[in-house]
């Protein structure tokens, strides 16, 4: 077992506890992650998040579930909450809910220290802040997926990079890095979900050629610019450029291969697939190695 698996069940052994003198205090930071409370009050309309390094004694927890009916409305409005934090890129999507007899304990992955920040709250997250009433709520941030995002004042151009291990699929030209999608302008009606259910298909469609099938299909929908997905990743492309006011150029994994054959034969690419005109070189870049200029895409040798 991982040490974060000990400590989450040395945790719960210890909230148990504390449950049977009817009181929660707020969780501790762990080297694993980093631990918030959420606590409402009746003559507040918002939900305070108390981060780690304060302390909440004594707070009672009876007011919490105290019939079925009204422990199901709860647990709805928390999954609706969060669902609503996925949307809006402020957490991703492998969060855990669970349920007690008094308390809830949210585990959640974010793209950044300052991902649960009201200030990037939309209007959807807010307007189901306002319906969590809860007394208490613990979340657990565990951010094992993340990586160091980037944090240049100003961009040059963005590429959209689908990845099963990225926790945002928005890149920046100049640094390199991840830009968590929340500190971006919306793609549409005040949330990214067109966005992240694009990377989702490709996550759908990598685990199909990962896990045995390996199908001229699967193979040409995510290498061929010309298919299906990435033709959506083109229009994703082309929307999120006008809204951002800067080139996003989608990146296309491995195109060596010969996405016009049935058989698995692999080209050093010299002229876009798409387009057929030349490609311009960058050798001194890991996210990419060669960029139609005219189709806007970038292919990873």
């Amino acid at each position: 077992m991982s040490v974060n698996g000990i400590n989450n069940i040395t945790q719960a052994k210890k909230i148990d506890e504390e449950l049977k003198s009817n009181t929660v205090s707020s969780s501790t930071s762990s080297s694993n992650g980093k631990a918030f409370t959420i606590s409402s009050n009746s003559k507040m309309d918002e939900v305070e998040f108390i981060s780690s390094n304060k302390t909440t004694n004594n707070v009672n927890s009876k007011t919490a579930g105290t019939n079925l009916e009204n422990k199901e409305e709860e647990l709805d409005d928390i999954e609706w909450l969060f669902t609503m934090y996925y949307r809006n890129s402020q957490v991703l999507e492998n969060y855990l809910i669970e349920d007690y007899i008094d308390h809830y304990i949210v585990t959640i992955t974010i793209t950044d220290d300052d991902a649960l920040d009201s200030k990037y709250n939309n209007k959807y997250v807010n307007d189901q802040l306002k319906k969590v009433k809860i007394s208490n709520i613990q979340i657990t941030v565990n951010d094992a997926l993340t990586t160091d995002s980037c944090h240049c004042t100003d961009y040059d151009r963005f590429y959209l990079v689908p990845s099963i291990d990225i926790s945002s699929p928005i890149y920046c030209s100049k640094c390199e890095k991840e830009i968590p999608l929340y500190k971006l302008p919306h793609y549409y009606d005040d949330e990214y979900t067109p966005i992240l259910d694009f990377i989702k298909m490709y996550h759908s469609l990598s685990n199909l050629y990962i896990y045995g099938l390996k199908d001229s299909y699967t193979v040409k929908e995510i290498m061929n610019p010309k298919s299906t997905f990435n033709k959506l990743g083109l229009k994703i492309c082309k929307t999120y450029s006008k809204i951002l006011k800067k080139d996003v150029l989608l990146k296309i994994n491995n195109l060596h291969y010969e996405t016009l054959q049935d058989t698995e034969s692999f080209i050093e690419l010299e002229k876009c697939p798409k387009c057929k005109n030349d490609l311009e070189e960058h050798h001194n870049s890991f996210l990419y190695q060669k960029e139609c200029k005219k189709c806007k895409i970038v292919y990873e040798d």
